[in-house]
């Protein structure tokens, strides 16, 4: 996440203002914004990569192992192993480099995107539980329940009493 700064927050003004202003400038602004961001994203991808010692190849192959696990979280993950094989690198390696971008191991990442995925359909107030179980995977009930409440602290019926309030 990054504080939007005060040359971002002029620039956002400039878009949302209500005065006509030509398409160029629009397309202007917006590509400043997208420049501004890719600008941050380098540095801190620099900034991990001289704090934890990891290279910046390492940085990206996290990355795309990270997307091959997010890409379906319906769907049972790949095995470390198979990561590993996709990231051309040991297991342990995988699991030491993936854990300093992301703060978790592989598959603990992917069961907290799980269930970040099961709170926002709960909170849609569209799915039932038993919907968001099954959807995500689950064929018993109660595991997914254990496991959302590992993730929140809460049960899956708090969040729906909670929403509903």
């Amino acid at each position: 996440y990054k504080p939007v700064g005060e040359e971002l927050r002029g620039i956002l003004n400039d878009l949302l203002s209500d005065q006509e202003i030509p398409l160029l400038f629009y397309q202007n602004k917006i590509l400043r914004v997208i420049e501004r961001f890719f600008a941050w994203l380098y540095n801190e991808m620099k900034v991990i990569s001289d704090r934890s010692g990891i290279s910046l190849k390492d940085i990206e192959t996290a990355q795309r192992i990270e997307a091959i696990l997010t890409n379906d979280i319906t769907k049972l993950p790949p095995t470390i192993k198979e990561l590993s094989r996709e990231a051309a690198m040991s297991e342990s390696k995988l699991k030491k480099v993936f854990k300093s971008v992301y703060g978790l191991p592989p598959y603990e990442y992917y069961q907290q995107q799980r269930m970040k995925k099961a709170r926002l359909m709960l909170l849609s107030g569209q799915y039932s539980i038993k919907d968001v179980g099954y959807t995500l995977g689950y064929a018993n009930l109660s595991n997914f329940t254990l496991a959302f409440k590992k993730v929140f602290g809460q049960l899956p019926r708090e969040v729906l009493k909670s929403n509903a309030k």
